[in-house]
């Protein structure tokens, strides 16, 4: 199951998500993103009270002062009041099942900085003290990420903020859900020599150890760890007496007597971590090994790849920039532990050799002397309930993390009983081992939840504890315990030991269900318990032979974090790296087409390849290149030097260059030409891109005005929008950029139903309109579309039924696509639908890697037009997977599609494709609200390159046949709303 986060923002943050996406998928993290628009201080209450894990939250301090009438005492009293809703909405009911995590982004300077300043020192204080909340500053994040600009700037009068300033904020927030989606880590191993001090203890002498200011916060942070319950473990390639010699004679932060083990001697280290993982009974991948060797850190990856592996920095200076971007080694966020675990773990290796050592099972419990102790948790218990609900991940019937906070919650209830179990024997006292939630109802009684330490198992803990349910299910007159049971692969003790008991299913589905067992079953002998039960869910792991698996990629990434400290900008570029051309045909994305475009204006030519040299092809100059950057820098804010791009001699390096560079999304609407008159907008087919009018738009010629507009979730964004909130933002754009002005609005097929629609909210909105011009519009009933028949750039066909696929894999993709659910999982499980035969992919390496897998299949499937046309509309495989979702949302759109009624006062004119039987294309969904002010002409259409006619209809042989009246009918509209000169 994912994870799902909601994200508020109180100006537009769009940017932020692409990093966030990003690394959430590097991390193996499965995290669904619901974005919300802004309005922050209702953020919960717009949440609708949907289940979801996290709230993100993005504001700036002077978003809550800006609505504040002129003066400062207004100012700060609007800001106060926005805190408190802000805050009481934090607590109030409704909220996310694990937290909420705020960024604070630096406020623009102005007239009001100290005003800003006083309300943003309030906000933190009140902040950093509300319960389950994260908070993160960019005093926090801009110089743990080194972040080179972090200055707010205004482009078409919104805020915008760099790439960098995103990806750290993106960091710290990856940074928090990952601190509770991981495994917690149980153990820290760390070597001896150059890691926790500088020296050989061997050969200390006279001189003794050196513990730099670096290595002493690294011993500092790793006591600190101990104090929160983290076990700690020497391992060293030292003799144990020199070890002994080396802490007796310095005034180390650290004592031997705070390590749980000490692993010394010349065995390979390896060996020595596979021994630690056994005489703790922790599982490898609860393990992190911090040794400053690269040997030695190689090794591990190799012989136990599940262990987190981080190299140290042999220089002192850099161990603070280690420290600050090791997430592995972030502090539990369970707090502090009422029982030091190293003395427990220190009992329990005694408990084992004991064991080892005993005649048989029966005679080791015998002299164990184990005493148990049940009673009603008490509030100082939550702490360790909440850890154990972390931690316990073996024998627990229905695993759950929970915060402390949950858990004070859930005691509070009188509807349920919370019993924990303390046991201890010879050896010491394990501490709180054992917690039973459950209720008493008339039919039985229902187990919530069970958690038991592995320590404790197969010393007959578990069955005195099911004794004391069946007890106390007799003593409230029910002859029945239900068990509450989900599914994991690491709770298979929990479930066989209750199959052994005898319980039985009565709920059963693929993530667990509820088992029913007698109150006497419950009460008799307890069935013989493999003693290895609490090893079958990481045999595989803790057995593992030498290089049997590869490292998790998560293991890698976070390593790379550490160890290489990485800035704001390389980890942006980590994240979303250059690539070489694998050779494959694309389709020309948003980027690259931007940039054809501007190539072929300055040179004076058309088919600009995106692998053409333009030096050596077609000539290009430097003059020529300081055209295309002013071009760029128009249309998208993005400053191009000369020297950069004449080291770039394509198109399609110029446009990854240009993907990295640019500081914010492309603009929903962008200025393609600037002519003179009134501007043409074209709104985009279903594919969402606005590129596809290329051929048409270039056969109009210089003086027309001409803007295109892209999908909104193709430009910001990936959340889906439906049909009214697509005309809310291209209406927004419009009403912006016009100022007053009337513009005509264009658009084919389903650009054209997008066209009318928001040429009815513009004029709603005291907008001017010169008129309407739509280019084939559906039919009034569109049949299910074939996806490998669209128009370029990814179109919809709308009304048009365009004949079956060549390549029937992909048509069976866009048939069981769900646009809204493209996780891990979901891929997978496309995958199995479609190629049944292949090789199944794997969901845990994480929704980029399944989905490149599967659009390589696809692509070897797809015939070429459909890889030209289709499948490549963009440079990056995820955002080929975002534009077939928009295809796909948007499909979905038209055939449910009814029109605004009521019509809009401009006049309409129609570029129809003539139908076979010689009609005149009026015949379309739009037909009945257009009114009389319409002129409709249709025209021969041919198909193209496999395309159907009304598919075709924006290729270069086809545009010729009408763009001469449309060039016509602009100038006819220019002239009748040119503006008179003053």
């Amino acid at each position: 199951m994912g994870t799902s986060a909601t994200i508020a923002a109180s100006f537009p943050a769009g940017p932020l998500s692409r990093p966030l996406r990003r690394l959430c998928d590097r991390l193996g993290m499965d995290v669904r993103f619901d974005q919300l628009a802004a309005g922050l201080v209702q953020f919960r209450r717009q949440a609708g009270g949907r289940g979801r894990d996290w709230d993100i939250v993005v504001l700036r301090t002077v978003d809550w002062m800006d609505a504040a009438p002129d003066g400062r005492a207004a100012r700060r009293e609007r800001f106060a009041e926005n805190l408190s809703a802000f805050l009481a909405g934090l607590d109030g009911p409704g909220g996310p099942a694990v937290g909420s995590i705020v960024c604070l982004y630096p406020s623009p300077p102005g007239a009001s900085a100290a005003d800003v300043a006083r309300c943003e020192a309030e906000l933190v204080d009140r902040l950093s003290r509300a319960q389950r909340t994260t908070l993160i500053t960019a005093s926090q994040v801009v110089p743990r990420y080194r972040v080179g600009d972090a200055s707010c700037q205004e482009v078409d009068g919104e805020p915008v903020y760099g790439n960098e300033l995103h990806t750290a904020f993106a960091a710290e927030i990856a940074r928090a859900v990952h601190a509770r989606e991981r495994r917690p880590v149980k153990v820290i191993a760390v070597d001896a020599d150059y890691t926790l001090w500088e020296g050989v203890c061997a050969e200390s002498g006279e001189r003794g150890l050196r513990l730099g200011p670096g290595r002493e916060s690294f011993q500092r942070m790793l006591l600190e760890r101990r104090r929160q319950g983290v076990l700690l473990c020497l391992v060293t390639q030292n003799a144990r007496q020199d070890v002994e010699r080396a802490f007796d004679e310095h005034d180390f932060p650290l004592t031997l007597d705070d390590f749980a083990l000490v692993e010394a001697g010349f065995e390979a280290k390896p060996t020595k971590l596979r021994r630690a993982a056994a005489d703790l009974n922790a599982a490898p991948e609860s393990f992190v090994f911090v040794d400053d060797n690269p040997g030695e850190c190689a090794r591990m990856r190799a012989e136990m790849p599940a262990v987190h592996t981080l190299r140290f920095p042999q220089d002192d200076k850099d161990v603070g920039a280690f420290l600050e971007h090791a997430w592995l080694l972030d502090p539990p966020d369970t707090g502090p532990v009422a029982v030091d675990r190293t003395q427990q773990y220190r009992a329990e290796v005694g408990r084992r050799r004991a064991m080892a050592q005993a005649a048989d099972r029966e005679r080791f419990l015998a002299d164990l002397d184990l005493r148990l102790c049940v009673r009603e948790a008490r509030p100082e218990d939550v702490p360790r309930i909440a850890q154990m609900s972390d931690r316990v991940t073996q024998f627990t019937t229905c695993p759950s993390r929970r915060t402390q906070a949950a858990v004070a919650r859930d005691l509070a209830d009188e509807g349920r009983v919370c019993l924990v179990a303390e046991v201890a024997d010879r050896f010491g006292d394990y501490g709180l081992t054992g917690v039973l939630e459950y209720s008493l109802t008339p039919a039985a009684l229902h187990v919530w939840s069970w958690m038991l330490s592995c320590r404790v198992l197969h010393r007959e803990v578990e069955h005195r504890l099911l004794r004391q349910l069946a007890d106390r299910a007799a003593a409230g007159g029910v002859d029945a315990l239900v068990f509450e049971v989900r599914r994991t692969d690491r709770n298979i003790p929990a479930r066989s030991f209750l199959t052994r008991a005898g319980a039985e299913w009565i709920e059963q589905g693929d993530d667990g269900g509820r088992m029913r067992l007698t109150v006497e079953a419950a009460a008799s002998p307890p069935p013989s318990a493999p003693p290895d039960d609490t090893r079958e869910a990481r045999e595989p792991e803790a057995g593992a032979p030498a290089g049997s698996a590869a490292p998790p990629p998560a293991n890698a990434f976070l390593a790379r974090l550490a160890e290489e400290s990485a800035d704001a900008r390389a980890l942006y570029e980590s994240l979303f790296p250059r690539r070489e051309d694998d050779g494959r045909p694309r389709t020309l994305g948003l980027w690259s087409a931007m940039l054809k475009q501007a190539w072929e204006e300055a040179l004076g030519v058309e088919d600009v390849w995106h692998e053409d040299d333009l030096f050596g092809v077609w000539g290009a100059t430097s003059v020529d290149v300081l055209k295309v950057c002013a071009r760029i820098r128009q249309r998208c804010g993005v400053v191009l030097t000369l020297g950069e791009m004449l080291a770039l001699p394509t198109v399609a390096r110029q446009a990854e260059n240009l993907m990295h560079r640019a500081p914010a999304r492309i603009p929903v609407i962008t200025r393609l030409r600037g002519g003179r008159g009134v501007p043409l907008v074209f709104l985009p087919p279903a594919g969402g891109l606005g590129y596809g009018y290329l051929e048409l738009i270039r056969a109009l010629g210089d003086e027309q005005t001409v803007l295109i507009a892209q999908a909104p979730e193709l430009t910001g964004d990936e959340t889906l929008l439906d049909l009214d909130a697509l005309v809310r933002v291209y209406r927004a754009e419009i009403l912006r950029l016009a100022g007053g002005d009337p513009v005509v609005l264009a658009g084919w097929s389903f650009g054209a139903l997008l066209a009318y629609e928001t040429a009815v909210a513009v004029e709603a909105g005291g907008g001017a309109l010169a008129g309407l011009v739509l280019f084939d519009p559906p039919g009034r009933e569109p049949p299910a579309p074939e996806p490998g028949r669209a128009e370029p750039g990814g179109a919809d066909p709308g009304g048009a039924r365009p004949e079956p696929a060549p390549g029937a894999a992909l048509g069976r993709f866009f048939d069981l696509l769900d646009p809204r659910r493209t996780d891990a999982a979901a891929l997978v499980a496309l995958d199995r639908e479609i190629f049944p035969g292949a090789e199944p992919l794997d969901a845990a390496a994480g929704r980029e890697a399944v989905w490149r897998e599967l659009l390589a299949r696809l692509l070897a499937d797809a015939d070429e037009h459909q890889r030209n046309r289709l499948l490549i509309p963009e440079l990056a495989p995820l955002d080929v997977l975002r534009g077939a979702c928009v295809w796909k949302k948007n499909q979905e759109l038209a055939r449910a599609y009814r029109p605004t009624p009521g019509g809009h006062r401009s006049r309409t004119y129609v570029f129809a494709v003539a139908d076979d039987g010689g009609g005149d294309g009026g015949d379309h969904v739009l037909a009945g609200v257009l009114g009389e002010r319409t002129e409709t002409r249709s025209y021969p259409i041919r198909p193209v390159a496999g395309l159907r006619a009304h598919s075709a209809m924006m290729e270069k042989e086809n545009v010729a046949l009408f763009a001469p009246d449309v060039s016509r009918l602009m100038t006819e509209l220019r002239s009748r709303h040119s503006r008179p000169e003053r």
